[in-house]
């Protein structure tokens, strides 16, 4: 096999039709640079709580903390890191209900005042109730159980 030199490529290339000097440029590309500086708490605690956080069952449609049982979200609320990663699971869940809501009914939940105590509180609440439930229904409850508002016209 002849090894052939990218100079012989160039000088057999038929010659382009304007000069380089004469190419059409374009304008330069402003390009925003992102700051990471302070970030690697929050990426490690987001991969902390990835890392937890139960993987769903073949066929289910919830994902992470909601497909476990009550019973399971229960006993798993006493241990702080857990309970952070459902309370934070639930509000998720809970502002992504609120979008679909927003873009179907034009009405959303109002989850104002909302923190991790109640939140907590509520899913225990609920899955007392009904301990063999998944605990998307607990957070299904809690966000039921808001105010429901009307979203404001655009301009």
């Amino acid at each position: 096999m002849k090894k052939t030199l990218f100079t012989q490529v160039f000088n057999d290339h038929p010659p382009l039709p304007f000069s380089i000097a004469e190419a059409p440029r374009k304008q330069p590309v402003k390009m925003r640079v992102l700051r990471w500086r302070g970030c690697g708490a929050a990426v490690l605690a987001l991969a902390t709580c990835l890392a937890a956080a139960p993987a769903r069952a073949d066929g289910a449609n919830v994902a992470g903390y909601g497909a476990l049982s009550c019973a399971q979200a229960v006993a798993a609320l006493d241990n702080v890191a857990e309970r952070h990663g459902i309370v934070q699971w639930t509000l998720g869940f809970m502002s992504g209900a609120n979008a679909a809501q927003m873009i179907h009914a034009g009405t959303f939940r109002d989850l104002t005042n909302l923190n991790a105590e109640l939140v907590a509180g509520s899913l225990r609440a609920a899955c007392a109730e009904t301990p063999g439930a998944p605990l998307v229904t607990a957070a299904e409850k809690l966000f039921s159980s808001r105010l429901v508002r009307t979203a404001p016209k655009q301009r």
